[in-house]
């Protein structure tokens, strides 16, 4: 966890390290904001559902949307969710898949 500053409300909360937002170079505080203004529609993974699939190439899971209900969500690749604290957590409760998820 870290504590982040939203420079377009200037209130400051505790995130997970897996949500960040990085901008190179030098900006303006205006180019900024405006810039994560226009990023807003990034959908987080609440959580990992359900999985298919037996091989890495063909694994999905089944995820939970943040802000979204079950009527929602969606199956996606291993590249969507790999490197999250959600695939992580299903993880731990689905040990026999360290093996097929590298």
């Amino acid at each position: 966890m870290v504590e982040i500053e939203d420079i377009l409300t200037d209130s400051r909360f505790k995130v997970h390290t897996d949500r960040h937002f990085i901008v190179k170079g030098k900006h303006s505080i205006e180019e900024l904001k405006e810039t994560a203004a226009s990023s807003q529609g990034e959908y987080i993974i609440e959580f990992i559902v359900d999985h298919r699939g037996e091989t890495e190439e063909e694994i999905e899971f089944r995820v939970r949307w943040r802000g979204y209900d079950a009527e929602e969500d969606t199956w996606e690749c291993l590249q969507t969710v790999d490197y999250s604290i959600a695939l992580d957590d299903y993880l731990k409760d689905h040990p026999s898949l360290k093996s097929v998820v590298k």
